[in-house]
């Protein structure tokens, strides 16, 4: 129960005896408009290849979940110091995406964070280039077809992001896109190759300028992210960890430490009885 509290006195009835609250490290939670709980809030670290938890941290339920990286990295750095300083990259949710994280990262790690765009407040923005109708919020050209321009790459020395046209150019054409000859001539002159637009970087700041995110090695990187949500989904719905039962942080770290290390030990009998050490190890039948 949210601010809670209980006598630490042995006074019978009433009393002006000091009260601490029950549980100082719940908080309300919001998942959406709709949708909050109290809650502890739990920051984890997993290996994209073995499929297991690394580290954990536990916070206060209302702390937003953008503060929480650079703690739950250091405590990852010191637990496990050699794989620490083999890494290049750390994938995270959108919301870890900001310049503060990105710097947390490097200095902790050496690595880069991989995390898609958060428009958060952002709109779209209409242009006046030509064949261009706007830049959405997530820094991406669309063209006056209403198709989402492919990036190619970008240019450092010019300080330009470089797109091309998802209908006409062979090495972007995206099957089921078409374009009406009026717009082609209107954006092109009927190039072959389609339109080819460049974007200034400070133009779409929200766009991660070392890693875009609309470009072809971010996609396939932030591709293994999805393990970290499988993960907490067996963690809470086959070993327990969605509900607590006891009170305070303390408490709440050890009954995660108790499930972290029940899916290692499951883990481990998997592998002795399968020969194989990787994230299918939860659909093997332990006898």
């Amino acid at each position: 129960t949210l601010n809670k509290t209980r006598k630490t006195c042995s006074c019978k009835g009433d009393c002006d005896c000091p009260r601490i609250l029950t549980d100082d490290n719940a908080g309300v939670m919001r998942k959406s408009n709709a949708v909050s709980y109290i809650a502890h809030k739990l920051s984890m670290v997993c290996g994209v290849k073995s499929g297991l938890p690394l580290t954990r941290e536990v916070f206060k339920g209302n702390t937003p979940d953008g503060k929480t990286l650079e703690t739950t990295l250091e405590t990852f750095k010191a637990e496990h110091p050699e794989m620490a300083e083999q890494l290049d990259f750390i994938l995270a949710d959108g919301i870890y995406q900001t310049p503060e994280n990105q710097k947390v990262t490097k200095d902790v790690l050496q690595a880069k964070l991989v995390a898609p765009i958060n428009p958060r407040n952002r709109k779209d923005k209409p242009t006046s280039a030509r064949g261009i109708e706007k830049i959405n919020r997530y820094g991406t050209p669309i063209c006056i077809s209403e198709h989402k321009m492919d990036l190619r790459g970008s240019d450092r020395e010019k300080g330009q992001y470089i797109y091309t046209c998802p209908v006409f150019h062979p090495n972007a054409r995206q099957e089921g896109l078409t374009c009406p000859l009026a717009n082609h001539v209107e954006c092109c002159n009927g190039a072959a190759q389609g339109r080819v637009f460049r974007l200034d970087f400070d133009q779409a700041p929200q766009v991660d300028v070392e890693l875009p995110q609309h470009g072809r090695k971010f996609k396939v990187l932030y591709s293994a992210r999805t393990i970290i949500e499988r993960i907490f989904g067996i963690l809470k719905d086959g070993y327990s960890l969605r509900r607590v039962h006891k009170r305070g942080k303390q408490a709440v770290e050890a009954h995660v430490d108790r499930c972290m290390i029940s899916m290692h030990i499951m883990a481990n009998m998997a592998y002795h009885q399968t020969g194989k050490a990787n994230c299918g190890w939860t659909r093997h039948r332990l006898n």
